[in-house]
């Protein structure tokens, strides 16, 4: 399979684990996975709340014994896993990382949830989360619709100056759809853009963290819905051709992902051509030095699929390169024929959901449509 899923149940009430309001943790129930998540407050704009707060851990098995290499790391006590301090020491994983990000198709690793993937997927998803807390949605604001942090103190800025990345880009997306009044995102007329919005950052580790875990990683991080253009692309319902085969994808989400316009500023490039051009820059810079490389790629719900195209054209112009997805609450993008693409590029996908949330199992976040491979 192309895609395995971490599948959210029921959460039950546990002790919260030490740290800020944006950490993640996972939860053990019986014999499922589960999140126990504590949203915050819709805000006043009217927009879906910050998809990743409280989560914490709690695990009635043992993890997997024979993953780990006891030369150069240990398991977590069943005590230490009920708690476990999101500053806490991460173990090296150098020997295992190929495991952990799909090389097997996290076999014997999802159920018990193995405590080196778990901080793995915790690690992604305050990416995620860090490309919602950098948005400005002011709409009273000269800026808003950008990234409020400089990239050189992105990381510090939102207190992740520990994860071991630093942001080397930021990525700026738009739409050509025709914009009703009431859905324009500023209420000012002078502000940063009235077409562009930030999207999403590229980070890749330093040497520490690129030591711990056994390769130079670069992480390509997009933001989920949260300006009034992308919701009305993600209610576009019409699937539209994707490559040279079957494949079909979401115009919606396309759309976002490849516009561009000579007229902006931020867009004279799409938001596939920025990335793609950052990515390519990295790969090549740290392949030269000798290091391998992976790519992953994350994000939460619109981010989540924008994480796919991104990965599909990595796969298409970097070869050899490790690429592994880890989304969350992700909406389906295509056919079944644009999954087999996937798969046969050898891309490793790790969908994050919530079994209540029906986003993950929709085109777009409202319409349903048939998703079956159409024929000629």
């Amino acid at each position: 399979m192309a895609i395995s899923s971490l599948v959210i149940h029921n959460p039950i009430p546990v002790a919260r684990l030490s740290g800020g309001t944006n950490r993640v943790g996972i939860i053990r129930s019986h014999r499922s996975v589960a999140f126990d998540v504590h949203p915050q407050s819709k805000p006043s704009n009217g927009m879906a709340a910050s998809p990743l707060n409280h989560l914490h851990l709690h695990t009635e098995a043992p993890p997997r014994t024979d993953f780990v290499d006891s030369s150069t790391s240990h398991l977590c006590r069943y005590e230490e896993m009920l708690s476990v301090p999101p500053k806490s020491p991460r173990e090296v994983i150098a020997s295992k990382w190929h495991e952990i990000h799909g090389s097997t198709e996290w076999e014997n690793l999802l159920d018990p949830l193995h405590p080196w993937l778990r901080r793995e997927i915790i690690k992604y998803g305050e990416f995620a989360q860090a490309a919602y807390d950098a948005f400005d949605f002011d709409r009273f604001s000269e800026h808003c619709g950008s990234c409020k942090y400089n990239k050189c103190k992105f990381f510090d800025s939102l207190g992740l100056i520990h994860n071991g990345y630093e942001v080397t880009e930021y990525i700026h997306a738009m739409s050509h759809l025709h914009m009703p009044r009431w859905l324009e995102r500023s209420h000012l007329v002078n502000t940063w853009s009235k077409d562009s919005n930030w999207i999403g950052f590229v980070a890749v580790s330093n040497n520490e963290e690129t030591e711990r875990i056994g390769r130079r990683d670069i992480v390509v991080t997009w933001r989920g819905t949260m300006a009034p253009s992308e919701w009305y692309d993600n209610l576009q319902r019409e699937l539209e051709p994707f490559g040279h085969g079957e494949a079909r994808v979401e115009h919606g989400f396309w759309s976002i992902y490849t516009s561009k316009s000579a007229s902006t500023r931020y867009n004279k490039c799409s938001a596939s051509e920025q990335a793609m051009r950052e990515i390519t820059r990295l790969v090549k810079q740290y392949q030269t030095r000798g290091e391998e490389v992976s790519l992953t790629i994350t994000g939460h719900s619109l981010g989540g699929a924008l994480a796919l195209f991104n990965a599909y054209e990595a796969a298409q112009s970097i070869p050899g390169v490790h690429i592994s997805v880890i989304s969350f609450a992700s909406p389906r993008v295509g056919n079944a024929a644009f999954r087999d693409e996937l798969h046969h590029l050898g891309i490793k996908i790790l969908r994050v959901v919530l079994k209540q949330d029906i986003v993950p199992k929709m085109p777009g976040f409202i319409l349903n449509e048939g998703l079956e491979r159409e024929k000629d």
